[in-house]
């Protein structure tokens, strides 16, 4: 009798223990598991954002078709090709002028100042990248400061804009060149300045439009008629786990190194 009393307190006694044990493994699983979801999802979105960025952004035109033309008012010019000569840039704060190419090649970065033919002219109301090398052109780049204006001077007309914001990037974020509404001229170049080898930073220098040619007047003929060269674009989806959650989705293919 007393035997069977002490086994049906001990039953009790366990059943309050199984269930704490249950909640102490319960809870962390569930919250392991809708972290694992969350996780999922905005990685997936991200993926799925900075692939069709990559994809647009990333293969470079290789040959431009000479029919190719844009307006201004009544007046015509031709687009301008790979490798030419289509103005200058001016930094008065730097002393800095050099000849501004269209294209951001080798052979075009040894000439000057490169035009990623895949953003926006001047004045064509959109994300306007520019790069140079950070040991020659870009030397001083770093001593530009927020609010000097930075001129382009065009074959078709004259851009003026005022610096805005500076940054430091990893040298495979392609929010550099992402297109935008309005338009912004983006300046990038290897970081860090004095970095033997090549360096795996990008300094960013983002402006904001002053004036210029009317972008209302500056008319595009049939798009930018380029033939694009065909390549493969990879991508690798980082997922780093720390306070907050913090996403990494970068592209394996760098926009421009040296």
């Amino acid at each position: 009798m007393f035997k069977n009393r002490q086994a049906s307190t001990e039953e009790k006694n366990k059943t309050p223990n199984k269930i704490k044990a249950g909640i102490l493994i319960g809870i962390p699983l569930l919250l392991l598991l809708a972290g694992i979801s969350i996780i999922g999802f905005a990685g997936w979105n991200l993926f799925k954002q900075t692939y069709l960025i990559g994809s647009a952004l990333v293969n470079k035109p290789v040959e431009t078709i000479a029919s190719s033309k844009f307006l201004i008012g009544t007046k015509t010019f031709q687009y301008p090709k790979l490798g030419s000569e289509m103005g200058k840039i001016i930094i008065p704060s730097i002393s800095l002028n050099y000849p501004l190419i269209h294209g951001d090649d080798d052979e075009s970065l040894e000439k000057g100042i490169g035009h990623y033919a895949g953003s926006t002219l001047p004045g064509e109301n959109g994300n306007v990248v520019l790069a140079g090398h950070r040991d020659t052109v870009f030397r001083n780049l770093g001593k530009v400061k927020i609010g000097e204006t930075i001129t382009l001077q065009t074959y078709y007309g004259n851009y003026n804009y005022r610096v805005a914001k500076i940054r430091i990037v990893d040298k495979n974020d392609l929010t550099v060149v992402v297109p935008k509404e309005k338009e912004t001229l983006t300046i990038y170049t290897c970081y860090p300045f004095e970095y033997i080898g090549h360096a795996p930073k990008r300094y960013v220098v983002e402006c904001e439009f002053i004036d210029g040619t009317s972008l209302k007047e500056l008319k595009i003929e049939n798009g930018k008629w380029y033939k694009y060269e065909n390549r493969k674009t990879y991508f690798i989806l980082y997922i780093k786990l720390d306070v907050g959650f913090r996403f990494v989705c970068t592209s394996t293919i760098p926009i421009y190194s040296h």
